[in-house]
């Protein structure tokens, strides 16, 4: 049974940077993007409780800067975590998921305090290894 979120409200977010992407592409850089979104219990659980928030690609970067705030998310009591997908933009091929961060929406406070998270990237194939370090700020109010 999905727990609950006491949380709710309006959730801003800024994608500030990442630090420690690794090189996947032949000319050894990156094209990343993020998606920004909530979610219940489960990454994996669909539908999503908002549509994902997406930023620009900053091409052939390994370590890109965006400071972009996203679109207020509203957060309901089915929410439980903030989500940070890191994918690589690619042109001739299907773009290629980085990795992915997970935070409880418990460690934010409903309060207007705005909140610096250094996410940490984990491989999408499940190893745990972590493939960089996004830098969010998040504001629950």
């Amino acid at each position: 049974m999905e727990k609950m979120n006491p949380l709710t409200g309006r959730l801003q977010v800024t994608v500030e940077s990442a630090r420690g992407l690794p090189r996947l592409d032949f000319t050894g850089k990156l094209d990343p993007y993020c998606l920004v979104f909530l979610c219940g219990d489960s990454v994996n659980s669909l539908p999503y409780t908002c549509e994902p928030a997406r930023t620009t690609t900053k091409y052939r970067s390994v370590t890109p800067v965006w400071h972009e705030e996203l679109p207020e998310m509203e957060v309901t009591p089915a929410d439980r975590h903030l989500v940070v997908m890191v994918f690589d933009e690619d042109m001739a091929t299907p773009n290629e998921l980085v990795g992915c961060a997970v935070t409880e929406l418990d460690n934010l406070h409903e309060d207007g305090t705005q909140h610096g998270l250094d996410m940490e990237l984990l491989r999408p194939n499940g190893s745990g290894w972590t493939t960089g370090v996004p830098r969010v700020r998040a504001c629950l109010g």
